[in-house]
């Protein structure tokens, strides 16, 4: 990754996600907001969908959660012997966090930004089926672009972190 493309609180923030969890939620906490009110800010639908709920907003960062095993079929594809949660669904998921918390942060429409580019991902622990995953991001203004920060965790662990951008598309139509 080009460190200059990103800024360095982006930058930083990403490098603690490879470390730790951004934010420590209980997995077991309730919904802050429910998958209604996902489904209100985000324009993902089923199957494509990565978020049950919200469990937390706090210090720029949105922490939600996701019962893996409603992706089952993914499973069974994907390593039969040693299922685990593809690393393409896992990048997904974590933009789809940061995403809500920009478009819930700023009150845009979701017409008004699109998916740029995935600047690094790295997967330190595989996901497996049979518990919930907690999806954490946060983002970064950056002139044009709005750069994403995730994690996947699952039982407390760090197992994914990512770094991409999108582009505001409402800009570039002129």
């Amino acid at each position: 990754m080009n460190e200059t493309d990103v800024t360095p609180c982006a930058l930083n923030c990403y490098r603690n996600a490879l470390r730790r969890p951004l934010l420590c939620v209980p997995e077991e906490a309730a919904f802050v907001f429910d998958r209604d009110w996902v489904a209100q800010h985000l324009p993902h639908r089923p199957p494509f969908l990565f978020i049950d709920g919200v469990q937390a907003i706090k210090d720029g960062v949105l922490c939600a959660r996701f019962d893996v095993d409603q992706t089952q079929q993914l499973f069974a594809a994907h390593f039969p012997n040693a299922p685990s949660w593809p690393g393409a669904i896992q990048i997904e998921a974590m933009a789809e966090a940061a995403f809500l918390l920009y478009l819930a942060d700023t009150k845009q429409r979701p017409s008004e930004v699109a998916a740029g580019v995935v600047r690094e991902a790295k997967f330190m622990r595989p996901v497996r089926p049979g518990r919930s995953v907690q999806l954490l991001g946060s983002y970064f203004e950056d002139g044009l672009w709005i750069t994403v920060v995730g994690q996947v965790l699952q039982h407390g662990h760090v197992c994914a972190a990512s770094i991409g951008s999108i582009l505001r598309t409402y800009l570039t139509d002129m």
